[in-house]
């Protein structure tokens, strides 16, 4: 509430941390409850930021960020449902919800940037 975003700015923030949560428990960690996700968050006068870091061993983001960013997001799940895959939207809801998504280069570390927009 004192990081100054407005409520839906803080709400699809909300909702772009659960779902970097869930991907790293589910597809990171393999829903292994023995291995951890480290959250870290920064609130500063310009911006919000969370990292979320699984102990899996990565996967090559650049694939799914392009299709995020200049994709179909029906037609990327579907294709991915079709070539056995499942999912395919995280991403692209993630990328809806907040200003800048970093990846690590292993692809096991998110970073989620929103910024703070002065009236």
């Amino acid at each position: 509430s004192s990081s100054g975003l407005t409520e839906e700015a803080s709400q699809a923030f909300a909702v772009a941390f659960r779902e970097a949560v869930d991907n790293a428990a589910r597809h990171g960690n393999k829903s292994n409850e023995k291995r951890y996700i480290d959250v870290q968050y920064l609130v500063d006068r310009e911006k919000v930021t969370i990292a979320v870091q699984d102990e899996g061993e990565g996967f090559d983001t650049e694939i799914y960020l392009s299709r995020g960013v200049s994709g179909n997001p029906i037609e990327a799940a579907r294709e991915r449902n079709q070539a056995g895959g499942h999912g395919g939207l995280g991403i692209m809801l993630m990328l809806k919800c907040v200003d800048k998504i970093e990846y690590n280069y292993v692809g096991n570390k998110i970073t989620l940037t929103r910024y703070i927009r002065k009236s």
